[in-house]
This record gives structure tokens, sequence and C-alpha cells, in this order.
């Protein structure tokens, strides 16, 4: 039953992340209410909140309250670009640059905070910063160029573009995962994808994308042993990857180990109910395990 799953407490969260990027801003700020109803410590929830409130231009009450969350737990650091985006709106440029710079640091890369910083340090006059950020803005357009080439199937352009973006950014965890990716896929260098693999989540142990990527890497490798850990590690750290639940249901399935295969597959699902591959896999398992009406 519903009522019983241990992924209930966040489940509102989950959905509230979902439906924001979408632009259902109302309906995310109802979930992320649920979600601080049931529990009131959660700081992600309150956190979301905030960030709603730059975007809707309450820059004071948001930068009040984002000051406070990552006060209270400096982990947050998806906090310092909407408190600097705050900050820059008030029209207080040094406070902006502050939150700003330690948002790069947090994320070395991202477009929109070397954009951001960018204005910034021209708001200061402060020419040569201001030169340089742009500089790096552009370099960090290079990333998403690479993804698209990958998907592509151009892997020399995308190693290429990716290879440019890590000599600016050279400690990008989304960067170093990308060329994991491209290693692997495009040119099945094993070592080398692992390689990229591991230094992603060395800059960002919350990577959840290269933490996935790793694991079947190590499953590539034949180490069954280390995929599993990689896996259960991931889940630990956060219980709403749907693709962790996905690739240990599928393991377990293989390997005999049917309830165990039903409950990772069947959090996936109840994490990500349109995605047919899971719900093939699930249909497996319950099929193994002489549950045809629920295989249907």
């Amino acid at each position: 039953a519903l009522a019983a799953n241990p992924l209930l407490h966040c489940i509102h969260l989950l959905y509230g992340t979902r439906l924001w990027p979408l632009g259902e801003v109302a309906e995310s700020k109802r979930a992320f209410h649920r979600e601080i109803m049931a529990d009131p410590g959660n700081l992600r929830a309150r956190a979301m909140l905030a960030i709603i409130k730059v975007q809707e231009r309450h820059y004071a009450e948001a930068a009040e309250e984002l000051q406070l969350l990552i006060g209270k737990n400096p982990k947050l650091t998806q906090i310092w670009h909407p408190l600097g985006r705050a900050r820059f709106e008030m029209g207080m440029f040094e406070e902006a640059k502050v939150c700003l710079e330690n948002a790069a640091a947090a994320k070395p890369g991202t477009p929109q905070i070397e954009a951001l910083l960018a204005k910034t340090y021209a708001h200061l006059a402060d020419v040569p910063k201001a030169k340089w950020a742009s500089d790096l803005y552009e370099e960090s357009r290079k990333l998403q160029v690479s993804r698209d080439l990958a998907a592509a199937g151009k892997w020399d352009q995308a190693m290429q573009q990716v290879s440019q973006y890590l000599a600016a950014f050279p400690t990008s965890s989304d960067g170093l995962y990308v060329k994991a990716g491209i290693q692997f896929n495009g040119y099945r260098n094993l070592d080398s994808a692992l390689a990229c693999a591991r230094a992603a989540i060395a800059g960002n142990s919350a990577n959840l994308e290269a933490r996935n990527l790793l694991a079947v890497l190590l499953l590539a490798k034949g180490d069954s042993t280390s995929f599993v850990r990689e896996l259960q590690d991931l889940i630990e750290l956060d219980s709403l990857d749907a693709r962790a639940h996905y690739y240990l249901g599928r393991f377990e399935s293989d390997g005999g180990h049917l309830e165990d295969a039903r409950t990772h597959l069947e959090r996936a699902h109840l994490l990500q109910p349109t995605d047919k591959a899971i719900g093939v896999a699930l249909a497996v398992a319950y099929e193994k395990l002489g549950m045809k009406e629920q295989a249907e």
C-alpha cells in the first residue's frame, strides 16, 4: 500500500521538483507546502519555495529566507545562485558577487551563473573580471553543445567540445560525466570512462548521473559487487533516484532474487510511472513471481 511505502515522506518534494521546471509553479508550490506539513524540517522543500519567490520577483523576502537556509545547512549550495540573483536584482552588487562566486565554485561551468557574474562585475566597474567571466560564459556553453553532439552520435565533435569545456573548467563534475559517457558510448574505452566517472563523483558526490553511470561501467567491467554497492550508496544518498532502483531491480531479477527485484522496480515505477523500460522490467518480475494479474 502507498501509505506503507518508505518514499511517501518525500513524494511531494519529488512531485514539486518535477513540475517546477515545466512551469507548473502553483502546483509545485502546493507540493512543497505538503512536504513541509509532513516534514517541517525538510530544508530542501523550504529552499525550493524560496527559490520560487526569486522567480516571482519577491527578492527581499526570498533573500532573507535563502540566507537563513544556507546558514542552517551549508551543503545546500544550490541556494547560492538564486540568492545571488536576488541580491543582484536588489542592487546589492557586492553581496551578489560573493554569492555568485560561491555558486561558480560549487558548480563551475554553469552558463547562467557565469553570465550573471559577468553582469555583476560590470555593475561594480571591475572591467577585467567582467571580461573574464564573460569569456567563461562562452566556454561554459560548450557543454550543452557536446551533449547535443553526443546524442546525435557525433562522437569526435562531442569530445572536442567537452575537452575545450574541461580546459576551462577542469573540476566540473558535469563535464567529467559527459566525457565519461562519450568515452564509453562513443569509443568503448571502458578504463578512461571509469576514470572520468570517478573524477566526476570526486568533484561532486551528489552527481546522480555520474554515480549511475559509474555503476553501469562497473558492471560492464564485470565487478558486480561494486556495481551493487555503488547503487546502494546512491539510494542511501537519494532514495528518489528511479534509475538506481531500476538498475538494481533488473540485476536482482536476472539473479533470481525476485522479491528484492520487485521492491526496487516498484519504487522505480512509483517514481517514473511513464517509463516503458521500468514498466516492462516490473511486469517481467511479476510474471516470474507468478503474479499474473499485476503483470498484465
